[in-house]
């Protein structure tokens, strides 16, 4: 019995050892929406998630076409250090702004959405879209506000998607994100209110969300 137990100790403290030795806790990585800006030379210099802190880049996060003193819109996978944001990997995403359009430009092919929220300035989209590899067109349609009873004001918006010869052999994601910062001082925080409309394969997606 004793000889047992000596041979139980021994191998737990190989075990022990071993994981000591070969294994290491994997860095905790975010993903998030965020603005990266860069610096006068065109360089990715700063991170700032929505709803975050600003963060310097101490590495990565570099994209093709910047320009200095820019303000990208991107989805980031990067970790904190003790001097910012390492980033790993930094992908942008379209920005379209909402704006008036003719009746005959809102095309609105139907869609899959996984996610709308509100995001910094911005109201984020994740689309679940059927491609054949073909290049579509998105933007948003401001359709006004509307006075409610409760003295708010409600902003409406209209997803346009338009699929074009694209055809449906696969789907992808796509993530968008409209620009709001256009409605500073017309809608009012906490008493505002915006809603979307996205046509889908289904009954239209039509959700509320605080300005």
């Amino acid at each position: 019995m004793r000889q047992l137990t000596w041979c139980l100790w021994l191998t737990l403290c190989i075990v022990l050892t071993a994981c000591s030795e070969d294994e290491a806790i994997a860095p905790a990585y975010r993903e998030d929406m965020a603005e990266l800006l860069t610096d006068a030379a065109g360089a990715p210099a700063w991170l700032v998630p929505d709803g975050g802190d600003t963060l310097r880049i101490v590495s990565g996060g570099r994209l093709s076409g910047t320009e200095p003193n820019q303000v990208c819109r991107v989805r980031a996978l990067y970790v904190l250090t003790a001097g910012g944001a390492a980033v790993s990997d930094v992908v942008r995403v379209l920005t379209p702004v909402p704006r008036h359009y003719a009746v005959a430009q809102i095309v609105t092919d139907p869609v899959r959405v996984v996610a709308v929220w509100r995001g910094g300035r911005y109201l984020n989209f994740r689309l679940s879209v059927p491609t054949s590899g073909g290049g579509q067109v998105f933007g948003v349609a401001d359709e006004g506000t509307t006075l409610l009873p409760s003295g708010g004001r409600l902003l409406r918006l209209i997803l346009i998607h338009d699929q074009g010869n694209d055809g449906d052999y696969y789907s992808r994601e796509v993530y968008l994100s409209a620009l709001l910062s256009g409605y500073t001082g017309t809608l009012i925080p906490g008493r505002d209110s915006i809603e979307v409309r996205i046509r889908t394969h289904g009954d239209d997606f039509v959700r509320r969300y605080p300005y």
